[in-house]
């Protein structure tokens, strides 16, 4: 089993983890550093790898390498060994599937089960002892304010009207709803300018509204992180999306987050954002975008690439593909042999084509 450790860097676990367990925290740490503008670096080392003897490296956290482990360690491979290009594929498989098992449930054996299991019936016992002693107390004073309290609301009335102005004064110094009257009178910029402290308030005023144009002109003259990722999720430029991830990472921000790695066909990054969102429309889209990513690997003749998404998603329509796929390349490396050109390429032709109607527009703006 592949395992994943850190070292150099103190937010890191020094016990080896899974893969799985090992990117979430690399996403984690990654939001964390690029929320607070700074920069650190941690040294990872891969092991139990059925291709390579390990791997190590050291990431630079800060600059969006943390969230996409899999592609950092391809490109690092790639850049230090372009001659091993198979090996590599195969390790980078490896990876997939490994994160992939994690996704699934698969935990790392724990030698301390049984004494965890001792600890926690001894725990549940004491709980439940300090529960019903709890909950007497609780239900004594219940009943004696029952009564008591009745006496005592005879004798007092309630300050309603103290009430009542401090709500109104409240709802008067709401700063949104402040923001929200001076735009319905006047521009986005003047409100800009009469109030430099809220200018996230109009950006999520204009982004309600829909109204994107007036938000470009405000983005020019006052510039916001909210701002630019709004604009850059509006006008569909998704690696923007990605690259700027404001400080304020609401769950509405990161399903558009999520929507964004969908768009540029990175389901494994829209999966790690979804296990907090648990959205089951973004589940769909994610399992949609793993199928499309097995066409174009069939398209492009990696078969084992192709088996290894369905091993994941389990697909009956991807499933029937690579076995039409299986039998294109058998044609293929039978006309090879033949010394029949124009059969195959026909038969290769046909391979190209397998799936096409899988793949829709959104899906093709960018080629893996």
């Amino acid at each position: 089993m592949l395992t994943i450790q850190f070292s150099e860097n103190k937010r890191f676990p020094k016990k080896a983890v899974t893969i799985y367990e090992g990117i979430k925290l690399l996403y984690s740490e990654e939001q964390r550093i690029m929320a607070a503008k700074s920069s650190e670096s941690v040294k990872i080392m891969i092991k139990g790898s059925t291709v390579i003897d390990e791997f190590s490296a050291s990431i630079p956290l800060g600059k969006g390498y943390g969230q996409e482990l899999i592609s950092y360690v391809e490109q690092e491979l790639l850049s230090n060994y372009p001659d091993n290009q198979n090996e590599i594929d195969q390790f980078v498989e490896e990876l997939a599937t490994s994160f992939a098992d994690g996704r699934n449930g698969s935990p790392m054996p724990d030698n301390n089960v049984k004494e965890k299991k001792a600890k926690s019936t001894w725990n549940s016992k004491t709980v439940l002892v300090i529960f019903l002693i709890a909950f007497i107390t609780v239900m004594g004073g219940i009943l004696w304010f029952t009564f008591a309290g009745r006496e005592f609301s005879k004798k007092v009335t309630p300050p309603a009207q103290t009430v009542t102005s401090q709500s109104a004064g409240e709802k008067q110094n709401d700063p949104s709803k402040k923001i929200v009257a001076a735009l319905e009178k006047k521009s986005a910029i003047e409100v800009g300018n009469k109030f430099p402290e809220d200018h996230v308030l109009i950006v999520e005023y204009l982004v309600e509204k829909k109204k994107f144009k007036d938000l470009e002109t405000f983005q020019d003259s006052f510039p916001t992180e909210e701002g630019a990722f709004n604009l850059a999720f509006y006008q569909e430029d998704w690696e923007n999306v990605i690259k700027l991830q404001t400080t304020k990472l609401t769950k509405e921000y990161q399903a558009m987050l999520a929507h964004a790695y969908i768009k540029l066909r990175q389901p494994m990054e829209a999966e790690i954002l979804n296990e907090t969102l648990k959205s089951d429309t973004l589940k769909k889209e994610i399992l949609e975008t793993y199928k499309v990513n097995a066409v174009y690997k069939i398209r492009e003749g990696k078969i084992d690439d192709a088996q290894t998404i369905q091993n994941k998603i389990k697909d009956s329509d991807l499933e029937e593909l690579i076995e039409t796929a299986k039998t294109c390349k058998d044609m293929i490396s039978f006309f090879i042999k033949e010394k029949d050109a124009e059969n195959q390429k026909i038969w290769t032709k046909r391979l190209e084509n397998l799936g096409g109607e899988f793949i829709s527009n959104e899906n093709t703006k960018k080629d893996n």
